[in-house]
């Protein structure tokens, strides 16, 4: 793997200090839907989730699998934006580590269950979201035009 630019070292951390965040595609008719997700960031950029067969977002990802994830702060005005496409990872290429990371985030809140638990019984499936483009927008300690704020570390 190469080596990270510090924007990228940015983005990849601010990744990983957070748990959740919100997945956008459309639908046939162009119609958009978004749904907020546990996910996981693994080195390569590559975000994960789970989900069950009977979601909205799983039906609409199996016809278009072009979607859009954004991670965000409330308290520090910083975010991650990804364009990108989602897939299904079949049982025999999941990665222990991944589904350990995910069942660690979903069940971090000792207050509340995962959504997920809620939901009508279906097949659950892991889900890959694969980078196109990323970028790390950081406006809590830009305080000029001429500070940069936005870093685009991949494409």
């Amino acid at each position: 793997m190469k080596e990270l630019t510090k924007e990228e070292r940015l983005a990849l951390s601010f990744l990983h200090a957070h748990r959740t965040g919100v997945i956008a595609s459309v639908t046939k008719d162009g119609k958009p839907h978004a749904a907020t997700i546990y996910y996981y960031a693994a080195d390569d950029f590559s975000i994960y989730f789970i989900t069950k067969v009977n979601t909205k977002k799983y039906q609409l990802y199996k016809d278009n699998s072009q979607v859009a994830f954004v991670a965000s702060d409330e308290q520090v005005p910083q975010t991650v934006q990804v364009e990108g496409t989602v897939e299904e990872v079949p049982y025999e290429n999941q990665d222990m580590k991944t589904i350990a990371n995910l069942t660690e985030i979903m069940a971090g809140n000792s207050t509340f269950t995962a959504p997920l638990t809620k939901l009508d019984a279906a097949k659950v499936v892991l889900m890959k979201i694969t980078p196109t483009w990323l970028r790390f927008a950081d406006f809590a300690f830009g305080h000029h035009e001429s500070d940069t704020v936005f870093f685009e570390v991949k494409k």
